[in-house]
Parts: C-alpha cells; structure tokens; sequence
C-alpha cells in the first residue's frame, strides 16, 4: 500500500500584496516525480495575476454553499 500520509516536500509559494498575486516554485519542486502545475510550468518564473490563479481558486469553497459559515469558523 502506498504511503499515501507521507512527508510532501513544499513545492510552491503563493502571496498576495499589493493587490497582486504572485506565485513561485520552491526547491521542493526539483524533486523527483513532481510535475509542474498546468499554465505555470517553468520552475524559475515569477507568476504574477491581479486575480486568484484558478488552480487555487477552484480550491476555495463557495460562499452560495450552505456550510461556508460553518467552514469559516
């Protein structure tokens, strides 16, 4: 069985300042096996947008959904 709770190496980082959202790859994403995120595959780039990038986007739960006030707390 794959150890599937094992260590992950931090491969990226994300800030937000300045109302500008900036997004890099850290050394964890020079390790074996991983692959770079669609639309951000080169690993030395500086990634800049004025919105979220939608790969993290997509990951936020929408405020429509009835457990948003729950999920906040």
């Amino acid at each position: 069985m794959p150890d599937s709770m094992g260590w992950r190496p931090v491969v990226g980082e994300l800030q937000h300042d300045d109302d500008l959202y900036r997004f890099w790859y850290t050394s964890g994403a020079r390790k074996p096996g991983f692959r770079p995120f669609a639309q951000m595959e080169q690993l030395d780039q500086v990634y800049e947008s004025e919105t979220l990038f939608p790969l993290f986007a997509n990951r936020l739960l929408s405020e429509s959904r009835p457990e948003y006030e729950a999920y906040l707390g």
